[in-house]
């Protein structure tokens, strides 16, 4: 059904006045209602995980803007919230996890893959006004969700793991 050339005038008249009235358009953040995610810089065992997580459910990573590899943190990951900081950005210390896991590639991807749920876990638990509800509860739960899952399906995911 076409809109009239009224009509369109119109509804873009309320838009304008409605905008003037009440301040700037509430945009949508498109970037975070699609599960695709950027791994910053891009790392082969992330990528792995990344595609795991997939795996399990393909929209996993909606809400999530970046992977962010950081080697400068004592933290397997972390999220930020607060001035300047984006809290769908989950923070990555590969380094740390394949020194942990004593450069096994299959634990580096398994311990990358359940450190990113648990930061995950905290992404999907921001609330603009209140922050990261739940504290540790909400990345604990989503850790040991993909860590069941994984050795549920361990067998499914050997070109992932192997």
């Amino acid at each position: 059904m076409a809109i009239s050339t009224h009509t369109f005038m119109v509804l873009h008249k309320l838009s304008s006045y409605f905008i003037k009235k009440y301040g700037q358009a509430i945009q949508q953040d498109t970037e975070l209602n699609t599960p695709s995610v950027v791994i910053q810089p891009m790392e082969p065992v992330i990528n792995k995980a990344v595609n795991l997580l997939k795996r399990m459910d393909p929209n996993y990573f909606q809400g999530v803007r970046r992977i962010q590899v950081s080697p400068a943190s004592i933290y397997y990951g972390f999220v930020e919230s607060g001035q300047q900081k984006d809290p769908s950005v989950v923070n990555i210390n590969m380094g740390k996890i394949k020194q942990e896991g004593g450069n096994d590639e299959t634990a580096a991807v398994i311990a990358a893959a359940t450190t990113i749920a648990h930061e995950v876990g905290h992404v999907k638990s921001y609330n603009q006004q209140q922050g990261f509800v739940g504290g540790e509860s909400p990345a604990e739960a989503e850790e040991r969700r993909v860590a069941d899952w994984i050795k549920q399906n361990q067998g499914r995911l050997q070109d992932l793991l192997g």
